[in-house]
């Protein structure tokens, strides 16, 4: 998958945990844990190391290393009530979903079943800024930024956001309630080319496991959505309780 479609995905994670679990602290180290796999493996791998491990999908692309992060973060939760561990846990472990890792035993469940295949090949200077390309003339990318620019302005402008949202909540009910509508509709369409895909089509990179795991997620921004909007259908519904899941890191 791509970078924004990762951050994306774990900034809904995020935002979703908290508002489910009324704290806000699971945003950043979601998002950061999304994307936290290539920022680390991909230089190190290609770049740094690429005699030793020769490949971008390496340490925090694994499965054992996923589990002792999680399992470390479960306990920095229990006995010192830090989540940032397990939020971000949660964000690595949405990226190695995203990428599909189980197509890859070797890579994913490094070192069990030995070091991954070395990909032998020359490692261009520019080796980012092909991978900038390859993200640039993806639409989808373009598009998934756009909006993570007006997310983030909304995000660091959040008091007059929720103040205005709960003045105007009539407005803002309505204007949520289309947006999960049309995106259950998207994440329906999704569903089905992909099973379109995986009875009549050749196996693909945008696989039906793939396309599932696609429909998945936009199904769970509808369900945000849908949440904020029946929070603000509440009584009594206050600026501060509309807030909890976007307090900020720390």
């Amino acid at each position: 998958m791509y970078f924004f479609f990762h951050l994306i995905t774990g900034i809904v994670l995020g935002l979703l945990l908290g508002d489910l679990l009324h704290h806000g602290r699971w945003l950043v180290p979601c998002a950061i844990g999304a994307i936290l796999s290539d920022l680390i493996d991909k230089p190190v791998g290609e770049i740094l190391l690429p005699g030793i491990v020769g490949y971008g999908r390496s340490l925090f692309h694994s499965l054992p290393v996923l589990t002792v992060i999680l399992l470390a973060g479960i306990l920095l939760l229990k006995y010192r009530n830090s989540l940032v561990l397990l939020a971000a846990g949660i964000g690595i472990l949405s990226h190695q979903i995203l990428d599909l890792m189980w197509r890859e035993p070797v890579a994913w469940l490094d070192p069990l079943l030995g070091p991954p295949i070395m990909i032998h090949r020359t490692i261009h200077s520019d080796y980012f800024l092909l991978l900038l390309q390859q993200n640039f003339e993806n639409p989808l990318e373009w598009l998934l930024g756009v909006l993570f620019l007006i997310g983030l302005g909304l995000y660091l402008k959040r008091d007059r956001v929720v103040a205005a949202a709960v003045a105007h909540r009539k407005g803002v009910r309505l204007i949520l309630g289309g947006l999960g509508v049309l995106l259950w509709m998207i994440s329906g369409i999704v569903l089905a080319l992909g099973f379109l895909r995986g009875f009549l089509g050749p196996p693909a990179r945008f696989g039906l496991d793939a396309m599932i795991i696609v429909s998945g997620i936009i199904a769970l921004t509808a369900f945000l959505f849908w949440r904020w909007r029946s929070f603000l259908g509440r009584e009594g519904t206050s600026r501060k309780g509309m807030g909890t899941a976007l307090e900020p890191a720390g």
